[in-house]
């Protein structure tokens, strides 16, 4: 078991990190650095423009087409997704 101290922000951060199954690494804090930072919700949002992440565009293009396969089979129907 590893006990850390975090600003409530960065501990947000952790719980969201350890929830969606990242991977965290530590770094060690000084004993002397008690200061205390304002905070805010950390959702996949903030994340996004917290990192200037940028979210592929979705294709256009369908690949959804019937065909027919006749190797062993008569003509057996295939479709394609």
């Amino acid at each position: 078991m590893v006990l850390i101290a975090l600003p409530p922000q960065q501990q947000l951060f952790l719980k969201y990190a350890v929830e969606s199954n990242s991977v965290v690494d530590f770094a060690l804090r000084g004993v002397n650095d008690g200061e205390l930072y304002p905070v805010d919700n950390v959702t996949f949002e903030y994340i996004i423009q917290r990192f200037n992440v940028e979210i592929p565009r979705i294709s256009p293009i369908s690949l959804t087409r019937a065909t027919t396969c006749s190797k062993r089979w008569n003509r057996v129907p295939v479709i394609l997704n």
